[in-house]
């Protein structure tokens, strides 16, 4: 299997502090909320809706959940530059 890089910005955050994707995945508060999103499964790649027209993947949803609701847990020299849908 070849490496496939992140391909947005989130997914380069938590690629390279995995322990940060580690404890979403493991935080039962995420998983909830996760599973009250509605799902797209679009060319075999699941996304899910968010602020009424954006298609987000997990690791966007995954950063959104964090900075809403654990900004600590991001290294100081993230810059935060995700849109939060509400």
């Amino acid at each position: 299997m070849q490496y496939q890089a992140p391909q947005t910005y989130e997914g380069q955050i938590l690629h390279e502090n995995p322990e940060i994707r580690g404890k979403i995945m493991s935080s039962s508060q995420f998983q909830e909320w996760k599973q009250k999103l509605t799902r797209l499964n679009i060319d075999d790649e699941e996304l899910y809706l968010r602020g009424g027209d954006m298609l987000k993947d997990e690791d966007q949803i995954s950063m959104e959940w964090v900075i809403k609701h654990h900004p600590e847990w991001l290294p100081k020299n993230v810059r935060i530059q995700v849109e939060v849908a509400h």
